[in-house]
């Protein structure tokens, strides 16, 4: 029984408000002198927008499981530090770092963008919509028609159309 621990299944229905972050709008936070940051919180993971200035360096401590930093302008790149390791990220490119301590400096400056799950607690707590997924919820799920495709009737008897890849089929 899926919840056979729980005194009541969590709500169904919307997983949580649209989670939208108008960086361009807001200040950064926490405000620095080399880099400025802007968070947001999605499900099980959470962005990273950055600003950093020529030779402003991005540490990672203790991180606990692997990340991914994007650099969109290929002007930007990056020189990379980890586990004693060193090495360059060109610039329109996506790096993956593991877990463990991590030093990036951006000689021209640039404009990264971060993933991280939520397990990076410290910066978790930056997000200024770090509860929004606080309540649980779940969907009903239907039966899975060939390849994954299910066609269902709204409330306003318009057919939606959902696809997702189910572990039956191989594509």
């Amino acid at each position: 029984d899926l919840f056979a621990g729980a005194s009541k299944p969590p709500a169904t229905g919307l997983i949580a408000v649209a989670q939208i972050g108008l960086f361009h709008d807001e200040a950064p936070h926490p405000a620095g002198n080399r880099v400025q940051r802007w968070y947001r919180r999605g499900r099980n993971f959470l962005v990273k927008y950055s600003q950093a200035a020529i030779n402003a360096v991005l540490d990672r401590r203790n991180q606990p499981n692997e990340y991914v930093f994007y650099l969109a302008d290929p002007l930007q790149g990056a020189e990379l530090k980890w586990n004693g390791e060193k090495g360059t990220v060109r610039g329109g490119s996506v790096a993956f770092t593991l877990a463990g301590d991590s030093c990036i400096t951006f000689p021209n400056g640039a404009n990264p963008v971060g993933s991280f799950t939520v397990h990076s607690a410290d910066l978790l707590a930056l997000c200024p919509n770090a509860g929004a997924y606080d309540v649980p919820r779940s969907h009903n799920l239907w039966a899975a028609g060939r390849y994954g495709i299910i066609r269902r009737k709204n409330r306003k008897n318009s057919v939606g159309l959902t696809v997702f890849a189910t572990a039956r089929h191989s594509w």
